[in-house]
């Protein structure tokens, strides 16, 4: 089944708070990440052991945006024909980082505390036999 498409809807006009953009420039300038080795949203096309960050919702509330837990998704995927071990590693490192960290600033958005939703799991390999790592977030504003 083909992906529908709209013609005068581009993904970054669906309704999101893109916490994702926050999380990746937070960890690249904590070294956690390089640049150029996560995305958000999607996979770079053909490029091994990369790191997606995407939204992945939150808890509805009444109270302002800028107070709101958002949720997002940390998916690691390794080089083709390579184990899970490596990938386990970095997902690790990378929650330990954001469940330690104090609250934060990052492109004018405050973030109080991130926490684990789910711990880091082994998914399975993608198409290309590369190993696929997700962790789940919610992060405090």
């Amino acid at each position: 089944m083909s992906r529908p498409t709209f013609p005068d809807v581009q993904l970054y006009d669906w309704p999101t708070n893109f916490v994702c953009d926050d999380i990746q420039d937070y960890l690249i300038a904590n070294g956690i990440l390089n640049v150029g080795d996560s995305q958000c949203f999607e996979w770079q096309s053909g490029k091994d052991k990369q790191i997606l960050i995407r939204d992945s919702g939150g808890f509805a509330s009444a109270v302002p945006e800028s107070s709101r837990n958002n949720t997002f998704q940390v998916l690691l995927r390794g080089a083709k024909d390579e184990g899970h071990k490596d990938l386990a590693e970095q997902a690790y490192a990378i929650c330990k980082f954001l469940v330690n960290s104090d609250s934060f600033t990052v492109n004018n958005n405050r973030y109080s505390q991130v926490f684990m939703v789910s711990d880091p799991s082994i998914i399975g390999r993608d198409e290309e036999n590369r190993a696929l790592v997700s962790i789940n977030f919610s992060a405090a504003r």
